[in-house]
């Protein structure tokens, strides 16, 4: 290793101390090494007291000075390694002791603490862990990278349901799984719906199934329906249908021979009552209060006034079948109702209670249409 020249020194006559100018003696020079002074002489180093102070022997024989000094390291390769081999235990000496029995393994086995393998692969099956220690987390809850590992919420699994602004009929883009669909999205979305949970489910990278859970923002909820739609390849999708359940079988009834509404629409107005159904089967009924059945002599019969109700409650398609029955108000041995004017396709037509007795009270006339509204 060099000799050590850094700094100067002072020395005086007799004396064994040596002090230092810019000097670092201490991790520059061991006891043992040979100290050559200002005068050219030599002498052995025998305490190192700080960076700037170290004592020689004999004393200093020459007269006092100040100047350029060498250290020469006496025990050369050995006093390195030495030095480097201090280093070492003083810093990991403690650690080294701490690892006992292991120390004596190349490759410290899983018995030990390690993974008894060299590389990353065999470290893993050493440890039994699975494809996943190696995978890669998603980086949204909608990330669908092949391989990457699932977060709580993924895809609305377990967690809040990720937003989707996009567009809902873009089969590329939509994600598979739950998504929150925002009133900004685009596509077609259910009649009157604008914001919804849609659930869907894609074949090799394709939507064949999407389902819609209509939510209208109102606090505590308002009429929710669910909907339903397919698409297959690259053909678009089909239009919505609705869900029936408990909140939306009973509504307005629509669509002819497809129906886009509720299955039973039940109503009423100033022409009557009416029940309709999906199937096209529509239901009307009236009841007609009447004056006396004396009013008028019809033949060996009494009748009242006829009586002409207008409109049906709900439109037919054709003309119904109309039945009719009447009941007095007081005991008579016949009551019935009689068709003035004949029903048509657009009204009840005109009718007349007839008893077959005088007994001059009124009657009540039952007006029940039956036919189909498309």
């Amino acid at each position: 290793m060099p000799w050590y020249k850094t700094g100067t020194v002072t020395v005086v006559q007799n004396s064994t101390t040596v002090t230092g100018s810019g000097t670092a003696f201490i991790a520059n020079s061991r006891v043992g090494d040979a100290f050559r002074g200002p005068d050219g002489g030599w002498y052995e180093v025998i305490n190192i007291a700080s960076d700037t102070a170290l004592s020689i022997a004999p004393e200093y024989r020459s007269s006092s000075a100040s100047g350029p000094y060498t250290l020469a390291p006496m025990q050369g390769y050995v006093k390195d390694s030495a030095d480097q081999l201090r280093t070492i235990v003083n810093q990991y000496g403690a650690k080294l002791a701490g690892l006992g029995a292991t120390a004596n393994f190349d490759v410290l086995p899983v018995s030990r603490g390690g993974t008894s393998s060299t590389t990353p692969a065999a470290a893993r099956a050493a440890l039994e862990l699975g494809s996943a220690a190696s995978a890669t987390l998603q980086t949204t809850l909608s990330d669908t990278t092949a391989g990457r590992v699932m977060q709580v919420g993924a895809f609305g699994i377990g967690g809040d349901t990720p937003v989707y602004a996009g567009n809902i009929d873009d089969v590329a883009s939509v994600p598979a799984g739950r998504c929150f669909v925002i009133n900004t999205s685009t596509g077609v979305k259910p009649p009157n719906s604008n914001y919804g949970l849609m659930d869907t489910i894609k074949l090799v990278g394709q939507p064949v199934h999407q389902v819609w859970h209509e939510v209208d923002g109102i606090a505590a909820g308002g009429t929710k329906r669910s909907w339903e739609r397919d698409q297959y390849g690259t053909g678009a999708f089909g239009a919505w249908r609705m869900v029936y359940r408990q909140n939306n079988i009973l509504g307005v009834v629509s669509g002819a021979g497809v129906p886009t509404g509720a299955i039973i629409e039940r109503g009423a107005n100033a022409n009557g009552e009416y029940t309709k159904f999906a199937d096209g089967t529509l239901v009307c009924w009236k009841v007609i209060a009447t004056n006396s059945t004396g009013t008028y002599a019809v033949g060996a019969l009494f009748g009242s006034d006829a009586y002409a109700p207008g409109a049906y409650p709900s439109a037919f398609a054709s003309i119904p079948t109309v039945t009719s029955a009447a009941i007095g108000r007081v005991n008579v041995d016949c009551v019935m109702a009689s068709a003035w004017i004949p029903p048509s396709i657009a009204n009840w037509g005109a009718w007349r209670a007839i008893a077959t007795t005088n007994a001059a009270s009124a009657a009540q006339i039952n007006l029940i249409a039956i036919g189909r509204w498309y």
